[in-house]
């Protein structure tokens, strides 16, 4: 392997853990946030698991989530039944 391709290599390695970090540390982070106390995005943490339970107290969020579900599995069970057909049929 010449020096060329090694740097190419290494400079692909490079590129892929930044596009992965600037993926994936926004979801860190907003997660890691979520067990603050605080309203606002502010430092210190304070962790607290307050935002969770008034989540799970939410009855018309909960209502609007298993509607979601239930139409989704609706929707994937008549796709799925519809592009076997299609498949079949071509």
């Amino acid at each position: 392997m010449s020096g060329r391709s090694r740097f190419l290599a290494a400079l692909g390695r490079v590129w892929l853990g930044l596009l992965l970090a600037f993926l994936y540390l926004p979801l860190v982070i907003m997660a890691a946030m979520s067990f603050n106390a605080s309203p606002f995005y502010q430092l210190p943490f304070d962790w607290t698991l307050d935002w969770y339970r008034a989540l799970a107290e939410n009855d018309g969020l909960i209502r609007a989530t298993w509607n979601s579900l239930s139409i989704a599995a609706m929707t994937t069970a008549i796709a799925t039944v519809l592009g076997t057909a299609a498949a079949l049929a071509l």
